[in-house]
């Protein structure tokens, strides 16, 4: 569990401005102040404060203000869960390129693991491969879609009960 609350401190100590990120994240009241001051997210995000801790519904708020979801992630490998994420959208021109742009991200992944990164790490960098990876099968379903050969959901759902 440590490494969760590392990580929640570490997503908000990265974000920089605390005060404007905890107006993003909890939103402020009538007279403009924030739903929830920033010293006691900061006692919550405390590994050693063992009497404040964040709750849940506010971690997701704070994932979805900074966009990073490396506790989420550590939730998942907690509970024997890889995250994918539902929408995969192709960032070049035509599929060649979209294959191309693969080899990268999976040359990273291999020569963390070479390096004996943590595995943290690793996963971090496998996740921007598998990333890549459903860009390219995306790429592939529209070509295929545009042939009249694929009759398939665009994305391949990723969901759990059907929730984000």
């Amino acid at each position: 569990m440590r490494k969760l609350y590392e990580s929640l401190q570490q997503m908000v100590l990265d974000h920089g401005d605390i005060k404007s990120l905890v107006a993003e994240a909890f939103g402020t009241n009538d007279l403009g102040k924030p739903n929830k001051a920033h010293w006691t997210l900061y006692r919550e995000i405390n590994p050693e404060d063992r009497e404040a801790k964040l709750g849940v519904i506010d971690a997701v708020s704070l994932m979805r203000a900074t966009g990073d979801h490396r506790p989420l992630n550590i939730i998942a490998d907690l509970l024997g869960y890889d995250l994918v994420p539902r929408t995969a959208v192709p960032d070049k021109g035509t599929l060649h390129a979209e294959m191309l742009d693969d080899y990268p991200a999976i040359c990273a992944m291999h020569s963390a693991i070479e390096e004996r990164q943590p595995v943290e790490v690793v996963l971090n960098i496998s996740s921007k491969a598998h990333d890549e990876l459903r860009q390219t099968v995306e790429a592939y379903k529209c070509t295929q879609k545009a042939a009249g050969k694929w009759h398939g959901p665009t994305v391949a759902p990723h969901t759990v009960g059907g929730r984000q």
